[in-house]
């Protein structure tokens, strides 16, 4: 039979352990994070196609790309050519107010 004390002790690990599972989640999210965007290379958007995939907008240098992220891993769908639209998610990238509107956009635009 579990006594009072071994049922106490499991009381007191868990809660010592649940404040600091969060900060240390907190603490490297946020590194893990930086690393996703730097001076060269930047996610822009996310696009969630389902629970496990999603389609990501990236540059790279002055360069944009459409990537696949699925469990099997990154492939670069297309890259992004258009020298004006181009310029238009520059111009986007540069306004942290920028919703994921423009991103979905990209998909609405049809080929001429």
């Amino acid at each position: 039979m579990v006594s009072f004390y071994e049922w106490l002790r499991v009381v007191l690990v868990t809660a010592v352990m649940i404040p600091l599972v969060y900060l240390f989640t907190r603490y490297f999210g946020r590194r893990y994070t930086g690393l996703m965007h730097g001076r060269n290379f930047a996610i822009l958007e996310q696009f969630p196609v389902d629970q496990h995939n999603k389609l990501l907008l990236a540059r790279l240098i002055n360069k944009y790309y459409v990537l696949s992220s699925s469990a099997k891993g990154l492939e670069v769908l297309l890259e992004i050519t258009d020298p004006e639209l181009v310029a238009e998610l520059t111009e986007q990238a540069r306004k942290p107010e920028s919703g994921s509107s423009w991103f979905q956009a990209l998909f609405n635009q049809r080929p001429q």
